[in-house]
């Protein structure tokens, strides 16, 4: 069974990637959602209507919960990136 290496700044990177989109990009404006995202609690957080006692709880929360999902995506499909990498350069006679 062949190994394969995983690429840890791959990963960093497309982890990263995916937890900007998943927290500060709004792929669904106009939608009619009532979630918050995570640049809105930032964006209130900066304001300076709210203070960090109040905010740190709900922006650690939705950070975090952004950033799992983030992490384990971008090792599935650095993973991905690498076999196929992997297979065409073996296919090409590169190693």
């Amino acid at each position: 069974m062949r190994q394969f290496k995983t690429n840890d700044r791959q990963w960093l990177i497309i982890s990263c990637g995916l937890f900007i989109a998943f927290g500060f990009v709004d792929t669904t404006q106009g939608m009619g959602k009532d979630a918050i995202r995570l640049s809105e609690l930032v964006a209130m957080l900066f304001t300076g209507n709210y203070p960090l006692s109040v905010m740190a709880f709900p922006i650690a929360m939705l950070a975090l919960m952004g950033a799992v999902p983030s992490v384990v995506f971008g090792w599935v499909l650095q993973a991905i990136i690498g076999v196929l990498r992997t297979l065409v350069n073996g296919a090409t006679g590169q190693v």
